[in-house]
């Protein structure tokens, strides 16, 4: 959820990703040690997914000019912009 959740859901933040990593691992390594009530894997995604949801909704998010800032430099040196092809045509 941390690699992954603030490429789809712009509202996720810093704070929850940090959040989800922390607990999710703290998840596993508990129900490694203790008991499981799934699989301590399963256990650990659960509770990072959460903490991600809910670290990020109670934590202020990027400004949108960041985020566009982000975005675009990503586009910059990711992605070969002459050779994409526009995905509705105006």
């Amino acid at each position: 959820p941390a690699a992954l959740g603030p490429l789809y859901w712009p509202r996720g933040t810093r704070q929850g990703a940090i959040a989800s990593i922390l607990l999710g691992e703290c998840a596993v390594l508990i129900s490694q040690t203790v008991t499981s009530f799934i699989h301590p894997t399963v256990d650990g995604l659960i509770v990072s997914f959460v903490s991600f949801v809910v670290v990020s909704l109670v934590t202020p998010p990027l400004p949108y000019s960041k985020l566009k800032q982000y975005h675009d430099y990503l586009n910059e040196n990711l992605f070969d912009t002459t050779t994409m092809i526009p995905a509705k045509e105006v």
